[in-house]
């Protein structure tokens, strides 16, 4: 619609899942770890080949294993990486604009400069600095993000809404505000329990029927996919051109929590 963009179509890219170690192994030295696979596969060379034409990745409804592989793979080429997800009345949105990332702001030619935290160091962040002010969904991220360590796959359903339940249990005790939300949770149980199955749908498509039909999953929704998909094309915009501070590096929202409002977090 915009006739001063040029738009090109790539081919159906590899999954991302190309960058991911075999289910069980462990490469000698902790190489599995880093997220990526075999040298010189022919999937993971091609999607290398990919992301190193370009200066932005944005990637939308990966599963959380992936989003580590390919921040890491961006970081090892220089590029800035934009990923997210919507889970029915809860969406997040990654951002990663490398170790240091410069802008101006309007009437200051005054460069300034900004350092991001990758995916992963995001996910292993120090709990102590998580407090009440801090979006309950980046607890249900995170254990979202355990599980899928865990596992090697993401949490798929009403069976495993308890372990992830669970494990966000574990690290709000280990928050400075674990021990005064006894009156008060800091996560919502519908929070977690809709982020878990929502997920679910969303992978499903039309096969909504294969969900437990109590568990009433939501898929996407489109008034959620228009707030943090609205923040995310602003920022990529803000991160292509260098002008104005970008989002540093966590969007979180939700409907069921802060009477709606997105917060922005940096880990």
């Amino acid at each position: 619609m915009n006739p001063l963009m040029a738009v090109r179509v790539e081919p159906g890219p590899p999954s991302v899942s190309a960058l991911l170690p075999p289910t069980g192994s462990q490469l000698e030295g902790g190489a599995a770890d880093q997220g990526f696979g075999p040298p010189g596969e022919p999937a993971a060379e091609a999607l290398r080949s990919l992301v190193s034409r370009y200066d932005t990745v944005v990637a939308c409804g990966l599963p959380l294993r992936e989003v580590a592989a390919l921040d890491d793979l961006c970081r090892q080429l220089g590029k800035q990486l934009f990923a997210g997800e919507v889970r029915g009345a809860s969406s997040f949105a990654f951002v990663d604009l490398g170790p240091r990332h410069t802008y101006t702001v309007k009437g200051n030619p005054e460069e300034k400069v900004v350092e991001y935290s990758s995916f992963r160091d995001a996910m292993k962040a120090d709990l102590k600095a998580v407090n009440k002010r801090t979006h309950p969904l980046y607890l249900a991220l995170r254990a979202c993000w355990e599980f899928e360590e865990a596992h090697c796959r993401p949490a798929a359903g009403p069976a495993d809404v308890a372990e992830v339940r669970a494990a966000v249990q574990r690290l709000v005790s280990a928050t400075s505000a674990g021990n005064t939300a006894a009156t008060k949770p800091l996560v919502p149980e519908a929070l977690v329990e809709g982020f878990v199955l929502d997920r679910v749908a969303v992978a499903l498509g039309d096969a909504k029927e294969a969900v437990q039909e109590a568990a009433q999953p939501l898929g996407e929704l489109a008034p959620v996919c228009a707030v943090v998909g609205g923040v995310v094309a602003n920022n990529v915009l803000r991160a292509v051109s260098h002008f104005n501070p970008p989002l540093r590096n966590l969007f979180c929202y939700s409907y069921l929590v802060r009477d709606g409002l997105g917060v922005e977090e940096c880990f």
